[in-house]
């Protein structure tokens, strides 16, 4: 994950400055259970220093509200005929609108597992995990209009519910270790009026709840046992079990005959028909010659059918739904899906079905009639990682979920823009020379170049192996991206042209990256072959090869560097374990190795301006700081699900942290835990108004901003040395140099003075003591110079400039005449003099005297030719031309 430009690492793609993910985007919550979360007893009360605010982020859109849980497939959902809309319960809730297709989050509270609609009411209802109660909701806001609190909740398995329409009445599924029941509730008095045992005895497995509006009955599918029972709501007894082939997935209901059909998992890999009255089995089928096992199924009236979806042998990797006549129970149309899928609902107002995912956050819409797909669409954006560009105050936050980049203003906590991105963004840097953005895409096996300036993207750089992030040395303005196994591959981020690959060791699987304080050394990351050791490899950047390989702690699956101490801090999962080794950066001796507490699955860890250390606990969802100096632990702060991409503001000194599975962005700070914190701002003159310029502080990645004043973050009262970066055209006065900060924020003017490169001309064809006069016109004074063997121009400034050639008698000078551009180098001109057979006193008939006044009236028409074309020549947006690394 490719991240910011911080003060303690170097530009990265990924989070912390450290490609801080060696470990899955899913973490070990399991569908259907609630993940455990940080008690009162190991999570500290904040500092009132302390400010703690959420992002919500959906498809480029701001939701307020706590952070949503995204972890879960699509689970339940319910069609509103009043408004024409869709409801969708994904771990919070969605509202579509079938028309459009647009799909956007109505309530983003953690837990949703269960909707309905009550059309005869208006009434939307849920079930909700974390609030342990029955909701009563707004259809149009998403407010809890009702709350009912269910005592049986929260369960290990999902609560389903069901409506009988008649009554209003709701059936909620529950179950514990005690066994499973239904809860009898009147929504409209917020009341329990019954709890209807069904099964005693732990491990049991309800899985779904359906309403038969025929018979007036409650049906509801097991896993284990694998039964269909049957209740009898009147009198809250059980009227039958239905012994089945296999565990029950979903019910779907023939409301015209009253035939009830069951999908069923392994072993039976079943479609099987009950009858209404006699309660018996008396139609199955096995799908595709037992080559898919069903997962949904709904029913389809206009054509009679059932519509399945399952996943397809061997190897049960794809997705496939299928129709099945209901009469016959025989295949006739199919077509493939996501892997998967989990969920089928007919969508009434359009009648195409929607199907969703057990894991993947999307869904698909499929013709109800030929069961082929027709779009898709995703229900969570799945944050992977994020960059603060410090010159602007912007989070670039890399949306994996929904191929996107969100550029969020942390200040006001909104999103001002999003652009798109390669399939599965994970990493976020930026180039300081031309403030340039680069987004590692791990699927798409590319890095996505996008222009601030233009509002466009303008390169994709190909990644031999997939990109799982990256990072951009301020000192060469080279890209370094990690493929996915084993290397770093290499980018000039001045023309995005491929310098090479870097090998990372045979058995090597980097998980992150980031530099040193000066960007002479990049540092990886890297699992060692499958075996659990880790290690870092340092490169040089000046050659671009490996020069040490470190050993690290066990599985490691993060790292950040601290600029003010010059220590590389490695985050390892050791075995459930965690720990951190402390490295010197530029020895490879563990200086320290800490434990990290309350930890069991570290994410990600980035080093504040203050000296803390900060690392995400993706279980508990916490963010644990510790002091860096020490290992002391500084106590816990909450955010949203699974954070994993920590990032510092360098100016603010806040934290921010990706929540992926509240698709949210929490900011943490400023902690003032450790160093004491100060600024120094550099204030620039000279340049032209938009100009971008850039300040290395203290030998920290280099910081660029296109206003008159940059403001970089300090360690409080000391000396700082500093480094101008390169300006085209432009000379920094001083370039280099320290200041001493007194108190806690200093001031230094740095002056830029315009300069210019060599224009050298090559003359060939004449005797060694032949002259050729040349005028060079670059839009001011004629520049006359002469020579033998050639002549040179210095201090020629960037810009379009003419030139004209005389030569001496009995010689013609080809070409006489033309035009050249100074874009940041300096430029060569080739001249070759041919022999002629005049005598006159020069082959131009213009004495040496006059040489000045022709060359001035020449030189002016050049220029405005060139000019002329200049202005009218395609240019590429947003990528002004490389800088040199120093004046020639």
């Amino acid at each position: 994950m490719l991240v910011v430009v911080l003060v303690t690492s170097a530009p990265s793609l990924r989070a912390g400055g450290a490609g801080n993910s060696g470990i899955p985007h899913a973490p070990p919550h399991l569908p259907g259970i609630v993940p455990p979360h940080a008690s009162a007893a190991t999570t500290a009360p904040e500092s009132s220093s302390i400010v703690s605010t959420a992002l919500s982020l959906t498809n480029g859109s701001l939701a307020s509200g706590t952070p949503p849980w995204s972890a879960g497939g699509l689970t339940s959902a319910t069609y509103d005929p009043l408004n024409g809309l869709d409801y969708l319960a994904a771990g919070e809730l969605f509202v579509r609108n079938p028309v459009s297709g647009v799909v956007s989050r109505l309530w983003d509270q953690p837990y949703l597992n269960s909707v309905v609609f009550d059309a005869a009411r208006g009434s939307l209802y849920a079930t909700s995990y974390s609030a342990a109660a029955l909701l009563g909701l707004s259809p149009t806001t998403g407010a809890i209009l009702a709350n009912v609190s269910l005592p049986h909740l929260p369960v290990y398995q999902p609560a389903d519910l069901a409506l009988d329409p008649v009554n209003g009445n709701l059936y909620v599924l529950w179950s514990n270790d005690s066994g499973a029941g239904l809860l009898v509730v009147d929504p409209a008095s917020e009341r329990i009026l019954a709890t209807i045992p069904l099964e005693s005895g732990p491990y049991l497995g309800p899985t779904t709840v359906a309403f038969d509006p025929i018979q007036d009955e409650v049906l509801v599918g097991f896993d284990v046992p694998s039964q269909l029972t049957v209740v009898d709501p009147s009198t809250g007894r059980i009227a039958a079990n239905v012994s089945l082939a296999g565990p029950v997935e979903q019910i779907a209901l023939d409301n015209a005959s009253g035939s009830i059909y069951v999908a069923e998992s392994t072993p039976g890999a079943e479609v099987q028909e009950v009858g209404p009255t006699n309660l018996t089995v008396f139609g199955s089928t096995i799908l595709d010659s037992g080559n898919v096992i069903p997962y949904a199924i709904t029913y389809v009236p206009a054509s009679a059918s059932l519509y399945v979806a399952g996943v397809v042998g061997p190897g049960f990797n794809d997705g496939l739904g299928t129709l099945v006549g209901a009469n016959n129970l025989t295949e006739y149309a199919s077509g493939g899906l996501g892997v998967d899928p989990d969920y089928a609902f007919l969508e009434p107002a359009s009648g195409r079905l929607l199907v969703g995912y057990l894991q993947l956050l999307n869904l698909t819409v499929v013709s109800a009639s030929t069961a082929a797909p027709l779009s898709s669409a995703v229900l969570g954006v799945w944050p992977d990682a994020e960059a603060i560009d410090p010159s602007s105050g912007l989070d670039y936050v890399a949306l994996a979920g929904v191929d996107e980049v969100d550029v969020v203003n942390v200040t006001t906590q909104t999103v001002v823009s999003h652009f798109p991105t390669g399939v599965v963004p994970d990493g976020v840097a930026f180039a300081p020379s031309s403030g340039d953005v680069y987004v590692a895409n791990e699927y798409s096996a590319n890095v996505t170049v996008y222009s601030p300036q233009s509002g466009l993207s303008v390169a994709s750089l190909p990644v031999p192996q997939g990109s799982s992030g990256g990072i951009v040395d301020p000192a060469n303005g080279d890209l370094y991206a990690l493929d996915s196994i084993g290397g770093v591959s290499v980018y000039n981020t001045g023309d995005d042209s491929y310098v090479g690959q870097i090998p990372t060791g045979s058995d090597s699987f980097p998980v992150g990256l980031t530099l040193n304080a000066n960007g002479s050394l990049l540092y990886v990351v890297n699992e060692d072959g499958g075996a659990g050791e880790g290690n870092v490899t340092v490169i040089s950047t000046v050659t671009n090869e490996p020069v040490h390989a470190f050993p690290t702690g066990s599985i490691p699956t993060a790292l950040t560097f601290d600029a003010a101490t010059g220590q590389l801090f490695v985050v390892n999962y050791n075995y459930a374990h965690p720990n951190v080794t402390v490295l010197d950066g530029a020895t490879g001796a563990v200086d320290a190795t800490f434990a990290l507490p309350g930890v069991s699955y570290p994410s990600g860890a980035c080093i504040a301006p203050d000296g803390s250390l900060w690392v995400t606990e993706g279980t508990s969802d916490v963010v644990l700081v510790l002091n860096a100096s020490t290992g002391a632990d500084l106590g816990t702060r909450p955010v949203g699900l699974f954070p994993i991409a920590p990032v510092t503001d360098p100016v603010t000194g806040t934290v921010e942290v990706a929540d992926q599975y509240s698709s949210a962005v929490s900011t943490l700070g400023p902690p003032t835990v450790g160093r004491p914190t100060g600024t120094i701002v550099f204030q620039e003159t000279g340049l032209p108004t938009g100009t971008r310029w850039s300040v290395g502080l203290n030998g920290s990645p280099f910081q660029n901003t296109t206003s008159t004043n940059l403001t970089l973050g300090i360690a409080g009262p000391g000396a700082y040395p500093y480094d101008l970066g390169d300006v085209p055209g432009f000379a920094a006065l001083p370039e280099r140099g320290n200041v001493t900060v007194v108190n806690v924020t200093d001031t230094v003017v740095i002056a830029f003075a315009p300069f210019g490169y060599r224009v050298a001309f090559d003359i060939t064809g004449a005797p060694a003591n032949t002259t050729v006069s040349l005028s060079l016109v670059p839009g001011g004074p004629t520049w006359y110079a002469e020579g033998r063997s050639g002549a040179t121009f210095d201090d020629v400034p960037n810009g379009s400039f003419g030139w004209i050639a005389i030569a001496p008698a009995g010689y013609q000078a080809n070409p006489t005449a033309g035009a050249g551009d100074v874009a940041g180098a300096p430029v060569a001109i080739d001249i070759n003099l041919n022999l002629v057979a005049s005598s006159s006193p020069s082959s131009t008939g213009i004495s040496p005297s006059d040489f000045y006044a022709v060359a001035g009236i020449a030189g002016a028409a050049i220029v405005a030719a060139v000019v002329i074309a200049v202005l009218f020549r395609p240019v590429r947006p947003g990528r002004p031309p490389s800088p040199p690394t120093s004046p020639p």
